[in-house]
């Protein structure tokens, strides 16, 4: 770890990374130790931040006394990692085992230690640890970065922190090149780790449970709210299914928000491989990175045997680790339905395909509702709420598909769990009770040879509204707390043709048998 004396100390000196991992950290470090194996790179944590005093396997954030940062070994080093759900996961880190939460308004350590969330959620001990790295990691990711506050006789102490906590004006920044991030994804674009195992070590005892936090990133939300990265230029995504056509566009709206703007991602178009094997794809990665292939190339012949993607701005197909400090900055990252900045690639199509953002041949409306009086609509910029975009035992979902032209025909509706190619499908009318339509405009049908929904227009409707009641007394076969994603594929046959369209974007998550207090 560095030791500071002086301003002069933390001049930059090195191209940076940062990485960050919701699940088994094996993989993250095994990239990080490889890309300081191959150039001289560095660490962003493990030169700024310090050790933690009572326990050298971690360090210590000053302003996020909650965060897990751990020192892993891979390749004969000590690479620091963020770990959100703590050491590989588990959430049972030693400075986890009491932890008193902290008050929201003055951050001091609460000694109830409850905290109370805004989705209902109220957390105690190491839970609320867990709720408050995961919350926090949807910041990060987007700002990996360390703060430098200088202090102490003649200005000369330097304090380091992550983004976020208190700092004066003097603070200075440092920013990740190249963000590494590791852990679960949806094709609906939102990722969370591993819930953290039951430990009865751990007090207060309703801390003792297992736990799932929030996710820790919703690519829909960013682009709602108009956020971008500030740091990274290349960005590899270690999880399964959040780059894919659906979300391109959503993607490149945050990069067109980013400073600098991001250059590309590398991710994986379905399943991403587990933790151990992705350390040798890291290690073939590099090996292609040494040969001078550029980004895209080389991850490309990397994970020959699996599903992946990518994004790439045009004007960096060839960008290559070598060149990396003869980037030149991006010329324009705009994306209209007329216009391009990036390429879309993804491993199920042959060659690249140009991100334009297209609204979908027609429009499908989601709403939620506990009571079937109140509906709440569901959107990819709320997809990581879980009192609105949730499949709950006794639920009612409205469904409104309108086609721009023309009216409705006929047409089906399937509810896919994850993605098409995943094996455990629950059967519709486990999933749904019943399904009635409203004015009359069609007649829905629920076929369970197809396992579809049937829709048959009555008249020439341009909009039909049918509303799903969820079966209220037994949860449908393969679905798994806090990992189970819906979302419908629907066929219309319309007067002015067919389409098709996959609405990953609009979902719900299963996150148990649970009744938020609102």
């Amino acid at each position: 770890m560095a030791k500071f004396e002086g301003i002069t100390a933390v001049a930059p000196q090195f191209f940076y990374y940062v990485l960050i991992d919701g699940t088994d950290a094996v993989d993250s470090a095994a990239f990080g130790a490889e890309l300081e194996k191959h150039t001289g790179w560095r660490n962003l944590y493990g030169d700024f931040l310090a050790r933690a005093k009572k326990d050298p396997q971690r360090l210590h954030d000053p302003a996020h006394p909650f965060l897990p940062i751990c020192l892993v070994e891979a390749g004969g080093k000590k690479v620091a990692v963020v770990c959100p759900g703590g050491r590989n996961a588990y959430g049972k880190d030693p400075f986890w085992i009491t932890y008193p939460g902290r008050d929201p308004k003055t951050g001091e350590p609460d000694p109830d230690g409850i905290r109370d969330w805004s989705d209902a959620v109220q957390t105690k001990g190491r839970h609320t640890a867990a709720e408050e790295s995961a919350r926090y990691t949807q910041d990060l990711f987007l700002r990996p970065q360390v703060e430098l506050e200088f202090g102490g006789a003649g200005g000369t102490q330097v304090i380091p922190q992550l983004p976020g906590g208190p700092a004066s004006s003097n603070a200075v920044h440092y920013s990740a090149d190249l963000l590494y991030f590791s852990s679960h994804g949806w094709l609906g674009g939102f990722a969370r780790g591993n819930s953290i195992v039951s430990w009865q070590l751990a007090s207060p005892p309703e801390a003792r449970a297992a736990y799932t936090p929030s996710v820790y990133f919703s690519v829909g939300r960013y682009a709602a709210e108009g956020r971008g990265f500030a740091g990274p230029k290349w960005i590899v995504l270690a999880q399964c299914s959040t780059i894919n056509a659906a979300t391109w566009v959503l993607w490149a709206r945050v990069f067109a928000k980013s400073h600098p703007h991001v250059r590309g991602i590398l991710a994986y178009e379905e399943a991403s491989p587990g933790a151990d094997s992705s350390v040798s794809i890291a290690q073939r990665f590099f090996q292609h990175l040494k040969d001078k292939k550029p980004f895209l190339d080389a991850w490309r012949a990397a994970n020959q045997t699996q599903k992946w993607a990518a994004i790439v701005h045009k004007e960096a197909l060839g960008d290559r680790l070598d060149l990396w400090s003869q980037f030149k900055p991006l010329t324009t990252v705009e994306t209209t339905a007329d216009t391009f900045s990036y390429y879309g690639f993804l491993s199920s199509h042959s060659g690249r395909q140009e991100i334009r953002d297209k609204p979908p041949p027609f429009r499908l409306k989601l709403e939620s509702s506990p009571d079937g009086q109140t509906f709440h609509e569901v959107s990819s910029a709320n997809l990581d709420d879980r009192l609105v975009a949730r499949y709950q035992l006794g639920w009612v979902y409205r469904v409104t598909l309108t086609v721009p032209k023309g009216h409705i025909v006929r047409g089906t509706m399937r509810w896919v769990h994850i993605r098409p190619t995943y094996p455990e499908q629950p059967l519709l009318e486990e999933l749904f009770a019943s399904v009635s339509s409203r004015a009359q405009h069609a007649v829905i049908g629920m076929n369970r040879a197809a396992q579809t929904l049937d829709i048959a227009a009555n008249g020439s409707p341009s909009e039909i509204v049918f509303e799903l009641y969820a079966a209220p007394d037994q949860v449908p076969s393969h679905l798994h707390d806090s990992h189970s994603y819906l979302w419908p594929s629907v066929s219309l046959e319309t007067s002015a043709g067919k389409a098709n369209y996959d609405f990953t974007i609009t979902g719900l998550g299963y996150y148990g048998i649970w009744s938020p207090r609102r």
